[in-house]
């Protein structure tokens, strides 16, 4: 059970002891969060010290609960604080003349018990107008003590209703992109350098604005604000390429007021931005910048996308240390949760990806594992000299102007959202759908026939090239398969067929399959 925002806003004007009464009906995952933000939203920096952390402790909150959250700058100020905080409880209880000293036990006092009739306008009735909890004392005569917990000290977590799920219809996924880019959920664009990836966010952003994006394949399913984080970029970059993305989708006046509306843009080119901290433990931590950046999403409203470029810039972790790495991808996915925005993070892939005919998933650079914790994955490599003889492209310049997009992980997505798209990046950079096809060479009649029997051995098992090669010499496509010359004379035909795009490559190495539609090619 969540709470609103505004019930927390409200309890904060309230006793902290009541606070702690009400967080204590919650289960771990719950309370923490509410805790967090009373936390960062508690007003005046010495709004919590010495005793209302014993409030909390009072109320069943272990002690590590306080001293892991996201707000522990805090804490380490309210553990600097107790002691100033204890000599102050002592002097307000110092003895008068002719009475004996009260004992103290530092550092912590117990707190005083909830008053079991309160005043008007009190936590309580707060309480019961935000639907936190109507009562936490109802029929318990007076007690005070923390109310049982559903879930057990060592499996602090909710579980789900099992009977609701089989007995309702589930809900129905929201999407920013229709069966592509998922709201409320974190997802990577990842590439090599110069394969587009933030002009790609770019382009995304301002089609979420107006609803519409250059290439029909990506549908813009639902509209808002969009608020981008250009660590790389400068105000002048970002002038020039708003301003280029804008001429190259022939926005109307009427759409260009939209996105002047819509888009938030930090280009933040030359300043530190860090989300995310590692401790002297090596222990990854949000910093209170993430817990800023929260904020302003939801300050701002409708926000529909946000993104973040380039990844590694926004955290201390190191690049090839998985779990920095996994909870760089999970920072981006739980601020989605928390603000029911799609966050897009931009990640830089290997450079041995640029060569390859087919896209895979995890192809960021380093520490893989900020993939994993990512719903989703959508990949940008530019053309390979194969593909653009295959494509008839023999300009180098104009090969180079192509960038295939296809996704590469995605949870929720259906099979036929992962067939690749290709794009043309036309003047400063601003991307088009690609018109091309491949075009149909002549291929020799040995070619002809190697074609035939790679069909044919397909239809029970793909083979690898060494079986293709020795049935190619049973059939008489080759002379034989054996020798330098055998294999030569396969290479041959492998590159023939390849280039008039018959054949593709297959899962693996040295693996090929025939391409689709490719009957008949080259008659």
């Amino acid at each position: 059970m969540s709470a609103p925002a505004a019930a927390i806003e409200r309890l904060l004007t309230g006793d902290h002891r009541a606070i702690a009464h009400v967080l204590g009906r919650y289960t771990h995952g719950d309370r923490q969060v509410l805790l967090d933000r009373i936390f960062a939203e508690a007003p005046g920096p010495h709004a919590w010290r010495a005793n209302d952390v014993a409030a909390l402790l009072s109320q069943g909150f272990a002690p590590e609960e306080i001293h892991f959250s996201p707000y522990r700058g805090l804490y380490g100020q309210i553990c600097q604080d107790d002691e100033a905080e204890i000599e102050a409880w002592r002097d307000e209880r110092a003895p008068r003349p002719g009475e004996d000293a009260p004992y103290v036990d530092p550092p912590y006092v117990d707190p005083p018990p909830i008053d079991p009739d309160p005043p008007p306008e009190n936590w309580r009735d707060l309480a019961m107008a935000e639907c936190l909890d109507p009562d936490p004392l109802a029929g318990r005569d007076g007690d005070t003590s923390p109310p049982p917990q559903e879930s057990s000290d060592d499996w602090p977590y909710e579980r789900i209703d099992v009977r609701h799920c089989l007995l309702t219809p589930p809900p129905t996924i929201e999407w920013l992109v229709r069966n592509r880019v998922q709201l409320g959920r974190g997802h990577g664009f990842t590439g090599t350098g110069g394969s587009s990836k933030t002009t790609l966010l770019r382009t995304l952003g301002v089609g979420a604005a107006v609803g519409r994006m250059p290439w029909k394949e990506w549908e813009i399913a639902r509209t808002g604000r969009v608020l981008l984080v250009l660590t790389e970029d400068t105000p002048g970059d970002t002038h020039r390429h708003v301003h280029a993305t804008a001429d190259a989708m022939r926005l109307s006046a009427d759409e260009r007021e939209l996105v002047a509306d819509r888009l938030v843009v930090f280009p933040l080119a030359g300043q530190t931005v860090k989300l995310l901290t590692i401790d002297r433990s090596g222990i990854p931590l949000y910093t209170n910048l993430f817990d800023g950046l929260r904020r302003l999403v939801e300050s701002l409203g409708d926000v529909v996308l946000v993104g973040l470029d380039p990844a590694v810039a926004l955290t201390d972790g190191q690049e090839v240390d998985q779990a920095h790495q996994r909870a760089l991808g999970a920072l981006a996915d739980s601020l989605a949760v928390r603000t029911g925005a799609a966050v897009v993070l931009i990640t830089h892939a290997a450079k041995g990806s640029s060569g390859s005919d087919e896209l895979s998933s995890h192809m960021s650079r380093g520490g893989g594992a900020i993939t994993d914790a990512l719903r989703s994955e959508h990949a940008l490599r530019t053309m390979t000299a194969r593909e653009a003889t295959a494509f008839g492209i023999s300009s180098v310049e104009e090969r180079r102007r192509y960038v295939q997009l296809a996704a590469t992980k995605g949870n929720e997505l259906p099979s036929g959202s992962y067939a690749p798209i290709w794009l043309r990046r036309g003047e400063r950079g601003a991307l088009f759908p690609a018109d091309i096809e491949k075009t149909t060479r002549a291929v020799s009649d040995d070619a002809l026939k190697a074609l035939a029997i790679l069909r044919e051995l397909c239809a029970t098992a793909v083979p690898k090239l060494e079986a293709w090669r020795h049935a190619c010499a049973a059939g008489g496509a080759i002379r034989s398969a054996d020798g330098e010359a055998g294999k030569k004379a396969m290479q041959r035909l492998v590159k023939m067929l390849l280039d008039a795009g018959s054949i593709e490559q297959g899962t693996g190495r040295g693996v090929y399959v025939p391409a689709s539609g490719a009957e008949g090619a080259g008659r």
